[in-house]
C-alpha cells in the first residue's frame, strides 16, 4: 500500500515498483496487490500483480482502500509504504488477523517536520509486526521508541549503470524530484539566477509539484523541463548528464541519489544528515550548505573544473556504488525473510 507510485515519480514509489517486481520474479506463487492513490496509466503489468488505484485526495484514498480491504479476501501481509497507507495497513492487519509491516521512507527530525512529526511517530508506534528502515540515520531515530526485535534495516537496491568515459563540454546538470519546498526546489531555482553568466552549464528538470510555476517564471535558454516521465527516460537523461543537484531541506532515504551515482553522476547536495554519510565516503558527493547563494557558488565551481577532475569525481561515486551496491533481488529476499519470520 502506498500513495506514491508511477507515473508520479518519487523514491517511495520507485522502491515499491522495484521490490514488487523482484518478489514476483523470485517468488512466482506470491500474490501481490498494489494499492495506491495514483490513477491508472499505460504500463500496468496485471499478469503478476493486481493494481488498485484509488485516485483523489488523501482522505479518499484512506476510505476507499480501507473499504476495499474490509470486503476483499484476507492477505497474509499488509505492507505499507507511507504513513496514511500505514494506518490502513495497521487497521486491516488487526481486523483480518494478518501481519502488518511499515516501510519508512522518511522520518525527519521534529524541528524539520513540525506537527507532522507527531502523526508519523504515532503511526510508527501503533503496533506493527515489523518496521523497516532504509538508512542508519532513520533506524537510529526510530530505535528510541520501537524495539530492536521489530525494527529492521534493509538497504535500498540499486541498478548498476556504466562508468562515465567523458564529460559534456557544456556541463550538464540535472534535478529529479518533486517540485516542492521540502525538496529545496525554490532554492535551486533561485540559485540559477545567481550563477555566473559565463558558467558553461545547462540544466534539465524532471518532476512535478506545487512550485512548477517557478520553472516558467525563471525559464532560461539553458534550462529544459520534462515534467513527469517514465523511469527508463529518467535513466536515459541521467546517462547524458554530469551532475545531479539535490538541494533538499529534508529527505527519507534518497534513492535518486544512489541511482545517479550508479550512472557515474557527480552529486551536489545540501548539508542534511541523510547525505552526510555518503558524502564522507565518496569524493564525488559535494555538500554546498543550505542557501541558494552557496548552491550557485558550487555550480560555478563545478562548471569550471577540468574534465579529468570531473571524471575522477564521477569514478569515486561509481566505485562507491560498486562496493556498496545492494541488488533489488537481495532487498526482496531480506524483505521476504521478515515476512517469513513474522509467520512464526
Amino acid at each position: 500500500m502506498m500513495v506514491d507510485f508511477p507515473p508520479r515519480r518519487g523514491g517511495g514509489g520507485r522502491y515499491v515498483e522495484e521490490l514488487s517486481t523482484s518478489i514476483s520474479k523470485l517468488y512466482p506463487g506470491a500474490g501481490i496487490a498494489l494499492v495506491t492513490s495514483n490513477i491508472q496509466f499505460e504500463g500496468d503489468d496485471l499478469t503478476e500483480k493486481r493494481f488498485l488505484r484509488f485516485g483523489g485526495t488523501t482522505l479518499t484514498f484512506f476510505l476507499k482502500s480501507l473499504f476495499w480491504g474490509f470486503k476483499s479476501e484476507k492477505y497474509e501481509v499488509y505492507d505499507a509504504h507511507g504513513y496514511v497507507p500505514g494506518l490502513v495497513a495497521r487497521i486491516l492487519g488487526f481486523v483480518k488477523g494478518s501481519r502488518s509491516i511499515l516501510h519508512v521512507h522518511g522520518f525527519p527530525e521534529r524541528k524539520i517536520d513540525g506537527l507532522k512529526y507527531y502523526f508519523k511517530k504515532l503511526i510508527i508506534r501503533s503496533g506493527f509486526d515489523a518496521v523497516i528502515c532504509a538508512s542508519e540515520d532513520e533506524y537510529s531515530r526510530i530505535s528510541k521508541f520501537v524495539t530492536s526485535k521489530k525494527l529492521h534495516l534493509i538497504r535500498t537496491g540499486v541498478r548498476l549503470g556504466s562508468k562515465k568515459s567523458k564529460i559534456n563540454k557544456q556541463r550538464a546538470f540535472l534535478y529529479v524530484g518533486r517540485l516542492e519546498p521540502v525538496k529545496g526546489f525554490d532554492i535551486l531555482m533561485d540559485s540559477l539566477n545567481k550563477v555566473s553568466k559565463n558558467a558553461p552549464f545547462k540544466i534539465e528538470i524532471v518532476g512535478s509539484g506545487s512550485l512548477k510555476s517557478l520553472v516558467s517564471k525563471d525559464a532560461k535558454s539553458n534550462l529544459s523541463y520534462h515534467g513527469t516521465v517514465p523511469y527508463e527516460k529518467v535513466v536515459s537523461i541521467m546517462k547524458r548528464s554530469d551532475v545531479l543537484l539535490m538541494p533538499s531541506r529534508s529527505e527519507g532515504f534518497p534513492l535518486v541519489l544512489l541511482e545517479a551515482m550508479a550512472q557515474g553522476l557527480i552529486i551536489i547536495c545540501s548539508d542534511i544528515p541523510q547525505f552526510k554519510k555518503i558524502s564522507s565516503l565518496s569524493d564525488g558527493c559535494l555538500v554546498f550548505g543550505h542557501t541558494s547563494e552557496q548552491l550557485a557558488t558550487m555550480i560555478d565551481n563545478v562548471s569550471t573544473l577540468s574534465d579529468s577532475k570531473l571524471l575522477s569525481l564521477s569514478k569515486s561515486n561509481y566505485d562507491y556504488i560498486l562496493k556498496n551496491n545492494v541488488s533489488w533481488d537481495k532487498n526482496a529476499r531480506e524483505t521476504m525473510e521478515i515476512y517469513e519470520f513474522d509467520k512464526k
